[in-house]
């Protein structure tokens, strides 16, 4: 069997994203939280969150996700996952982490109604 490093995720984006210039390339990075939800007996229990970075390349996909993507928004990240590693600046110790290097980032439909828009919490309109 081929070995595939593939992931899809949901979450909230935890801090606005911060698109950087690196050589003449784009990058736009995020950090997305991700709860797990069980039911128990007739009540929703949240497990603990996920936190991820991520990372979009791309001077188009990075230049336009930036425009779009605000902190608190539900996203859905598709890509792989890469494990980075550094040595403390401080310390000298070995730090690592696990980041999703993203080939798409877009706002999720599940949750998403536009601020001020028909259903959102600041309006009186029904959302259907």
């Amino acid at each position: 069997m081929a070995d595939v490093n593939s992931i899809q995720i949901s979450g909230n984006i935890t801090s606005d994203p911060e698109l950087r210039e690196v050589g003449d390339n784009y990058v736009l990075n995020l950090s997305i939280a991700h709860n797990t939800r069980r039911r128990d007996g007739d009540e929703w229990v949240d497990g603990d969150p996920v936190y991820l970075q991520v990372a979009l390349w791309g001077k188009v996909h990075a230049q336009n996700a930036a425009k779009s993507l605000r902190k608190g928004q539900r996203v859905v990240v598709t890509g792989s996952l890469k494990m980075s590693t550094w040595e403390d600046k401080n310390t000298g110790d070995p730090r690592s982490r696990i980041e999703v290097t993203a080939t798409d980032v877009a706002a999720s439909s599940l949750f998403g109604i536009e601020a001020g828009g028909k259903g959102s919490a600041d309006s009186d309109e029904e959302p259907f």
